[in-house]
């Protein structure tokens, strides 16, 4: 037994709670549809699975408040997911979760405590997780006295709803950041991002042209697949959809490789040349990138090889990234007849917003400036994210060590309600 808290005692599961696995029931999706059909919600009891509540159903075989503990299909291992959640009121449970009600322990305790639980060696399964009755009874329970259950779980109550509210807030973070970054190439087109610089240049966005991607770039479409030969672990990556990570990065991670020799035979048009930009067409639409040093093949039916004419490579670059090149693309590839695709004669007839060449390098520092801006709230954004995520199962390691009202866990507490994250874009 390990070492508990004075006062504290440690039962197994079984002599601590009733199992009330005989009372479930499950229903068929296709059953529970029929039952349901035509009903008010007012007449609907809600119906729970393994990790919560899946849907509706005109009965319950429940009427109380339970702890459900997952059964089968269950991220056990993952400590920043649940396990455990809690039934209030008149509810059915089908049997992929266990139910429980406490006798010597406060319910909404014993679910806090199950979804700290370490389940290594309590469940079995090699593809889908399972957590028999048998070996759920002979979990271990550290069982504070009665009368600190309630306070335990009082105070994980309060702590634990300020971190949710923290996670909440962080969670809107990408979204306003992916809408600032379309928001800035979107005035970057309409030229409101230059237009203090075309005032004082004497210059209007009449001057503007507007040609198609073909006039101004060269669209290579790669197509090297006829003529692969076997893997070579020593050789060049082979780039696909993959192999994009992030707005600027490349990862190797399942790269497919080939033998060098072989790309070396290749002709230039299969090739990546300095300041080529690259395409996706395939599962990531419209993923554009300037090409990545180290991937020097390209995948068949994966990528657009651009090579501008004439045009700042970063200026067009960033304006193959803007959400109304996605959805002007997405629209013609729709309007074709059978399975949407995207040929190089659709790719080609893209078109692309052109000011004269100072005011496209005027752009392009713009939209770095302004990026840079929103990659630094990123990178913070990431950084509380991987705190926020741990603190739950922080906290709940040391509510069930006796430590709830240590120091760390008053100065986490603190750092929550003082912590709001705020983006100013």
């Amino acid at each position: 037994m390990s070492k508990l808290p004075k006062g504290w005692i440690e039962k197994e599961l079984k002599d601590c709670v009733e199992i009330l696995d005989s009372k479930r029931k499950p229903v068929n999706n296709k059953e529970r549809q029929q039952r349901i059909e035509g009903k008010e919600q007012s007449d609907l009891y809600p119906y729970f699975g393994a990790t919560g509540q899946v849907g509706y159903i005109d009965n319950y075989l429940f009427d109380g408040n339970y702890v459900a503990l997952g059964e089968d299909g269950v991220p056990f291992f993952d400590p920043k997911k649940h396990k455990a959640y809690l039934l209030n009121g008149k509810t059915w449970v089908n049997n992929h979760a266990h139910v429980l009600n406490g006798i010597e322990v406060e319910n909404r305790y014993l679910c806090y405590y199950l979804n700290q639980f370490d389940y290594h060696g309590y469940v079995n399964g090699a593809t889908r997780l399972k957590l028999t009755q048998a070996n759920m009874r002979k979990i271990p329970l550290h069982l504070a006295p009665k009368y600190d259950q309630k306070r335990i779980a009082d105070k994980l109550d309060s702590v634990l709803a300020k971190v949710e509210a923290a996670q909440a807030r962080l969670d809107k973070i990408p979204t306003i950041l992916k809408r600032f970054r379309q928001s800035v190439l979107a005035a970057a087109t309409s030229g409101e991002l230059t237009k203090d610089w075309r005032q004082e240049n004497n210059l209007e966005i009449d001057d503007w042209k507007r040609p198609v991607l073909s006039e101004i770039a060269k669209c290579l479409d790669p197509n090297p697949s006829h003529r692969y030969p076997k893997p070579d672990t020593s050789g060049v990556p082979i780039l696909s959809t993959q192999q994009f990570v992030g707005l600027d990065s490349w990862t190797t991670d399942k790269a497919k490789l080939v033998n060098r020799e072989f790309f070396l035979e290749r002709k230039e048009k299969t090739k990546f040349l300095e300041n080529d930009i690259v395409f996706a067409r395939k599962g990531r639409l419209g993923l554009a990138r300037m090409a990545p040093r180290g991937f020097d093949f390209v995948y068949s039916h994966t990528v657009f090889i651009v090579r501008a004419n004439g045009v700042n490579t970063e200026f067009l670059l960033w304006m193959l990234r803007r959400e109304e090149t996605i959805n002007w693309l997405t629209k013609e590839m729709n309007s074709n007849t059978g399975v949407p695709t995207l040929g190089k004669a659709v790719f080609e007839k893209l078109p692309v917003p052109l000011p004269c060449e100072k005011e496209q390098l005027v752009i392009v520092n713009k939209i770095n400036e302004l990026f840079e801006h929103a990659n630094t709230i990123e990178k913070q954004y990431i950084t509380a994210k991987t705190r926020i995520d741990k603190l739950t199962q922080s906290i709940l390691t040391k509510a069930f060590r006796g430590e709830l009202l240590s120091r760390d866990v008053a100065n986490a507490e603190k750092q929550i309600n003082h912590g709001n994250v705020e983006v100013a874009l």
